[in-house]
């Protein structure tokens, strides 16, 4: 039987945010099993999490941004990295081959971890109702433009 790994995270927003909870998120390698994000302070403002464990990014998103799962359905791959236009925030494209992708900004707090060096990983997108689907996955440094990714 596998141990289970928990962490705990607070996260560090801008003060104008005013968020202060604590986010508990338990895991099975890269599965979740448990948070409370669902019924906290980020999610009740319409924000998504970004947790990462056993090599596996995870983009937990809340309940009224739900709709834009039909819109990340359609992404080829995704990408991220730091922020370029929210200091110390994350970006994520979801990259579908359109003129008009979809791409998510996290502020400052908004992930457990820092994104670590530039390669291929994986992104599961998880609502309350568990894993919705998964995607290769590319973290890459600021302002590098990737003509060509193929998986």
């Amino acid at each position: 039987m596998k141990k289970k790994n928990k962490s705990t995270v607070r996260p560090t927003t801008r003060s104008t945010t005013g968020l202060s909870s604590m986010l508990s998120i338990s895991n099975k390698g890269p599965e979740l099993v448990s948070t409370n994000f669902w019924r906290s302070e980020q999610a009740a403002q319409g924000l998504c999490y970004l947790s990462a464990n056993a090599g596996t990014w995870r983009l937990l998103v809340p309940a009224s941004l739900e709709y834009l799962l039909a819109e990340m359905r359609t992404a080829k791959y995704v990408m991220m990295e730091q922020s370029r236009s929210s200091p110390g925030g994350t970006d994520i494209l979801f990259e579908d081959n359109s003129d008009s992708p979809l791409l998510i900004i996290l502020g400052r707090g908004l992930r457990d971890r820092g994104l670590g060096s530039p390669g291929r990983s994986q992104l599961d997108v998880w609502t309350e109702s568990g894993k919705q689907f998964s995607f290769f996955c590319m973290i890459v440094n600021a302002g590098v433009i990737l003509t060509h990714l193929s998986a």
